[in-house]
């Protein structure tokens, strides 16, 4: 937890947002280039403003719900940031729970506080992957096929990931070879990219 509870080295860790609930009229922009080292960087107070202002996405489509799309899937399929979302929104959903436990919100206020608290619920779920589906690890890139279409996709994948393991560690990697793998990354389904086993 990120909270004024927590301590590092025996000092109090401040509250990352004060009523974070409170609507945001510009939000931060999703870091571009996207990946995970550009998000690792980030300070933990401006990670809280980013992952504060795309709880939800801000438009139905286009390319804007686009990148918000590719940062939850990224979120959720790094093991590091994950965590540091986790942290995050146990920090939001405290503050709003004890802000609407002590009853010093106005009705308005209240009901932002409850709405935002259900999204960082939904945010909380959406980071949580079924590994005992088939391609549940793989996040949107695994999520538009049919059941069936799935299981015999999750059976190809984990068919090339046992060639790769086995003529990797044979040590005769043909560039045929290579190129069966980056099918895997092309299409998102690259279980050493993707896979995050969590309880």
């Amino acid at each position: 937890m990120i909270g004024a509870e927590t301590t590092t080295m025996g000092r109090p860790i401040p509250v990352l947002l004060e009523r974070p609930w409170s609507r945001v009229k510009t939000p931060v922009a999703i870091p571009d280039p996207l990946g995970p080292a550009a998000l690792l960087k980030l300070a933990l107070e401006d990670f809280a403003v980013l992952v504060r202002d795309h709880l939800v996405p801000r438009d139905p489509g286009g390319p804007e719900r686009d990148r918000w799309e590719q940062l939850w899937v990224l979120l959720g399929r790094d093991d590091q940031l994950a965590e540091r979302v986790y942290d995050v929104l146990e920090d939001f959903l405290d503050q709003a729970e004890q802000a609407l436990a002590g009853g010093g919100l106005d009705e308005h206020q209240r009901r932002r506080a409850q709405k935002f608290a259900r999204f960082c619920e939904d945010s909380w779920q959406r980071l949580r992957v079924e590994d005992d589906k088939p391609l549940g690890w793989a996040g949107r890139a695994g999520s538009g096929f049919n059941p069936a279409a799935r299981k015999v996709i999750e059976q190809l994948v984990d068919a090339i990931a046992e060639h790769r393991a086995a003529v990797t560690s044979a040590g005769t990697v043909r560039p045929t070879d290579r190129e069966l793998w980056k099918a895997l990354r092309d299409v998102g389904l690259d279980p050493e990219a993707g896979r995050r086993r969590r309880s």
